[in-house]
């Protein structure tokens, strides 16, 4: 009976893993492992003075963001409401495979933390007192839009094209709350899309300078690994003319790292 409900509670995941259609990669799982593990050790350690410990020192305040500039990264792991971290760690999982897989971990890693550090600074400007900005939800939100631009008919719930659902977040954050509220969701959240939108215009550049700038070490590499080859040649026959004593100490430094690159490369051979 037990591996009857064992087997029913495995298939009910995996249908609801099809039906919402997002999926996991190593990085996703880490990035909501991470958002996780912050919110409760945060959470642990609520006391009745001080409320929300590690918010405190990580989120982004008025006083202290000149001071303290690293909160600005800082406070995207912290998070001061629960329903934020559920629509971060859904939003990853929705559309953080997808985007992960079009971009590479790198600008993927670069647009969702620099959209939401952009989102938190642009909330914490427009609030103007002392309030703690914290959270990754602007990341969030630049992964859904992402998702939009790369896969506009890829249909999440079997239903919603990718499309329509980013808009219609914004228009959720818009009206969620009081209307000065709103306002300032929606503009913190179109200032964190900015930078994805900025990801999505200049990365088929990016890319090109990547490339460039690999092949250009790699053809600089081939060509200083020849210089040293042809140097190596020249002093190996000045020492069997001279021998080591007709060398310089320059030259006797260079021989003795030729020979430990030379061994270094016959181990790793060997292995």
């Amino acid at each position: 009976m037990r591996l009857e409900s064992d087997s029913l509670m495995q298939d009910l995941i995996v249908a609801a893993h099809k039906f919402i259609g997002g999926r996991f990669s190593t990085v996703i799982l880490i990035l909501i492992l991470l958002h996780i593990g912050f919110f409760v050790y945060g959470f642990g350690q609520r006391t009745p003075d001080e409320p929300l410990n590690l918010v405190n020192h990580l989120s982004l305040t008025s006083a202290r963001a000149l001071d303290e500039p690293h909160r600005i990264i800082s406070s995207v792991f912290v998070y001061t409401s629960f329903w934020q971290l559920v629509f971060t760690v859904f939003a990853l999982y929705l559309c953080g495979w997808f985007v992960l897989r079009r971009l590479g971990i790198w600008l993927f890693l670069l647009a969702y933390f620099l959209s939401a550090a952009v989102t938190n600074v642009t909330t914490h400007e427009l609030v103007g007192v002392e309030h703690k900005v914290a959270g990754a939800s602007g990341g969030a939100i630049g992964l859904i839009f992402l998702c939009a631009a790369y896969f506009p008919y890829l249909r999440f719930f079997n239903v919603i094209p990718a499309k329509y659902l980013a808009p219609a977040l914004i228009c959720i954050g818009a009206f969620a709350g009081a209307p000065y509220i709103g306002a300032i969701v929606v503009v913190a959240q179109l200032a964190g899309v900015s930078v994805t939108l900025f990801v999505f215009l200049l990365e088929p550049r990016i890319r090109t300078g990547i490339r460039k700038w690999w092949l250009h070490k790699q053809v600089e590499s081939a060509i200083n690994e020849a210089q040293e080859e042809e140097k190596l040649d020249i002093l190996l026959k000045k020492v069997s003319t001279t021998g080591m004593a007709g060398l310089s100490r320059k030259e006797r430094n260079f021989l003795i790292q030729m020979s430990k690159r030379y061994h270094k490369k016959a181990t790793e051979r060997k292995e």
